[in-house]
């Protein structure tokens, strides 16, 4: 065999090697994931049997020298009398904390998609920019403050699925709109959020509904944008 030959299949057995071992390292914090998900759409339809967290796969990311989850397609949704509201993202990342076994930092893209959808209407559908993401923590407790004091607590699994999550917002952000051909933008003041982790909400018909409307409003009712303080 010639020399670069021989080496050429030497290194090719060597990546799928490490691409096998890899992906077993990857295979606990994809089903754990995965597993979260479905127990937090499980949480959504307690509150609301007509929401729904859905994604279209949970897959290992990052290789070779990276060990990240990929959450393809999350969608969340709900149908509210004769109208359904939702909002999805291409993709998002869930990038293991540097302290073991504290959870995951969701990285979220610049954008995303809305829908609003009535009986008799045609659907709009809403591209959404944003000028500068939240940053996320995302962890596994088996109760929260609140929990403890109110002595009510969600069931989480054995594993202790995700559960809690913490947030630190931008102190402005900045939106552009698009439907169709139209667009327009919205800026927002935000307050900041109660520090440290907290029960992530299973009522999702309220913040759906507004966020959808602000969408709307943007675009339908105000082209030249809306400002809120």
């Amino acid at each position: 065999m010639h020399r670069g030959l021989k080496y050429g299949v030497i290194i090719i057995a060597m990546i799928a090697l490490w691409y096998a071992i890899w992906g077993w390292m990857m295979a606990e914090d994809v089903a754990h994931v995965r597993d979260s998900i479905d127990f937090q759409n499980q949480q959504i339809k307690t509150i609301n049997r007509n929401a729904v967290l859905k994604v279209d796969d949970v897959v290992a990311d990052g290789f070779p020298f990276h060990f990240q989850v990929r959450v393809e397609r999350p969608t969340l949704s709900v149908i509210a009398g004769k109208k359904t509201y939702g909002v999805s993202f291409q993709q998002v990342v869930l990038i293991p904390a540097a302290e073991p076994d504290k959870g995951y930092v969701l990285q979220l893209p610049e954008n995303l998609d809305a829908l609003y959808a009535a009986d008799g209407a045609a659907p709009e559908n809403y591209r959404v920019y944003i000028d500068a993401a939240p940053d996320i923590l995302l962890r596994s407790e088996r109760t929260s403050a609140t929990c403890k004091e109110a002595n009510v607590c969600s069931l989480v699994t054995e594993d202790s699925l995700i559960n809690s999550y913490a947030l630190s917002l931008p102190k402005r952000i900045r939106l552009h709109i698009e439907l169709s051909d139209s667009s327009s933008d919205a800026g927002f003041q935000l307050e900041a959020v109660p520090a440290g982790f907290h029960e992530i909400p299973r009522s999702v018909e309220e913040p759906l509904v507004v966020f959808v409307g602000i969408l709307r409003e943007a675009i339908i009712h105000n082209p030249h944008g809306v400002k809120t303080k």
